[in-house]
């Protein structure tokens, strides 16, 4: 695992070149921020959540980023079951490269796998950059 130190994640970079959030961020307060990815990682729709704060999982978090995460994902899940008409949001960690809490959340919607078939097969349906941009302003719009 690297350490806080080296080299800033992807997601919070200031270097990420295009691969920002489409639109900006669609969510931001003192303690979390969400955006949509990149056209490239997946379907219209695909969230991060994530900590301002770097630290590695749950266990880090201080009271207040606890207490404030669930009315975070329950806004932010809600605005994607509603701007992309999904019949479930999968959400899903991993902090694989750095020591910084990413909160994936993936719509679901009919004819894709399900589960961690779906995590493994989202560049599968991955949306355009239009599309992305579309539903980051839709999402940002309902979370406003």
């Amino acid at each position: 695992m690297h350490d806080a130190t080296e080299a800033p994640c992807w997601f919070c970079g200031d270097n990420r070149g295009s691969d920002t959030p489409p639109g900006g961020w669609i969510y931001e307060d003192t303690l979390w921020r969400a955006g949509h990815l990149p056209h490239t990682y997946g379907p219209e729709g695909l969230v991060v959540v994530e900590s301002q704060r770097h630290f590695l999982d749950a266990s880090n978090m201080d009271d207040a980023e606890a207490a404030a995460l669930g009315p975070v994902l329950k806004r932010v899940t809600a605005a994607i079951r509603e701007v992309t008409a999904a019949q479930r949001v999968y959400t899903w960690a991993s902090m694989v490269a750095f020591p910084h809490m990413h909160l994936w959340l993936m719509p679901w919607l009919p004819g894709r796998p399900e589960g961690a078939g779906l995590i493994s097969a989202a560049h599968a349906f991955a949306c355009t950059p239009e599309e992305a941009l579309h539903a980051a302003d839709a999402l940002r719009r309902v979370l406003a």
